[in-house]
């Protein structure tokens, strides 16, 4: 496909390292020293090329010369977080795709329904490895006027999950 970048796999992604450097991953996360263990036996016996492991190699030291960080760019400490929640609202809208709009938008005064536990009690800044704290959150609900104040979502065993989004959100 023509792709020039870095593969990198899902932190539950690591099954078989020398394999996955065969098929193309470049960087495994989170990391273990029995991966390291697996690439070095699989080298000896033959299992893995060491042009596997170059490549890899090569990838990763490609995107780490391209940063800002290794060009000595130092970070500021004090972000545009207004600006920057703007961009990410403007970006996420130029993201979303419509299939197909049969006289669907825009949205005329209606009733909706929203599923699933996170269409209530949402993680802003994501989970897991993906987390980042969140300093300000544009909820959907907050964007839904004529929300019910008293609307709680239910897990999927049935009990009430009482803790907010906002709760998560300073």
């Amino acid at each position: 496909f023509g792709y020039k970048g870095l593969v990198v796999t899902d932190w539950t992604g690591k099954r078989n390292t020398p394999k996955q450097l065969h098929a193309g991953s470049d960087l495994f996360m989170g990391g273990a020293k029995n991966q390291t263990e697996h690439i070095l036996a699989s080298l000896e016996d033959g299992t893995l090329s060491m042009a596997d492991l170059d490549l890899a190699v090569t990838r990763v030291l490609e995107l780490i010369v391209k940063t800002p960080a290794f060009r000595g760019h130092v970070p500021s400490l004090k972000p545009d977080l207004e600006g920057h929640a703007a961009l990410v609202r403007e970006l996420a809208a130029e993201g979303m795709v419509l299939l197909k709009n049969q006289d669907a938008l825009p949205l005329r005064p209606c009733r909706a329904a929203v599923f699933g536990v996170h269409s209530f009690d949402m993680i802003p800044g994501g989970n897991g490895a993906a987390y980042v704290s969140a300093c300000i959150a544009d909820m959907p609900p907050s964007r839904m006027p004529t929300w019910p104040s008293t609307t709680r979502s239910t897990s999927m065993s049935g009990r009430p999950r009482r803790r907010s989004w906002k709760s998560r959100v300073r």
